[in-house]
């Protein structure tokens, strides 16, 4: 299943569990596969998600989309995030890139 912003009418849980019932090998016995995009922080946890299955999309210098993983991303010190790490939390501070820009949205001169 494809789904392009799952969680805009969603209840958090909602989305928790429409994402479990994929990674539950008792319920999806077949394999089936969930791709979907999010802004749903709550969902960004180890418990939810493997540091692999989380993926993030950004301008590059020639304002063309790149995609990378929270596995190959790379801190300070050259280490990827940890598995217990808060990932939602770390990415609204800005640490793995892919944020909206806002200062530069909002001041057209830079």
């Amino acid at each position: 299943m494809v789904a392009d912003e799952l969680d805009a009418k969603l209840h958090p849980k909602l989305l928790r569990y429409i994402i479990e019932l994929f990674t539950n090998p008792k319920v999806n016995k077949h394999g089936a596969q969930l791709l979907l995009t999010s802004h749903d922080m709550t969902t960004m946890i180890p418990a939810v998600y493997r540091r692999d299955e989380i993926w993030f999309c950004a301008l590059n210098s020639s304002n063309a989309s790149t995609i990378y993983s929270l596995i190959a991303f790379k801190k300070e010190n050259g280490k990827s995030p940890r598995k217990d790490e808060s990932y939602g939390k770390q990415y609204i501070e800005g640490r793995y890139g892919a944020d909206p820009y806002l200062r530069r949205i909002l001041d057209w001169e830079v």
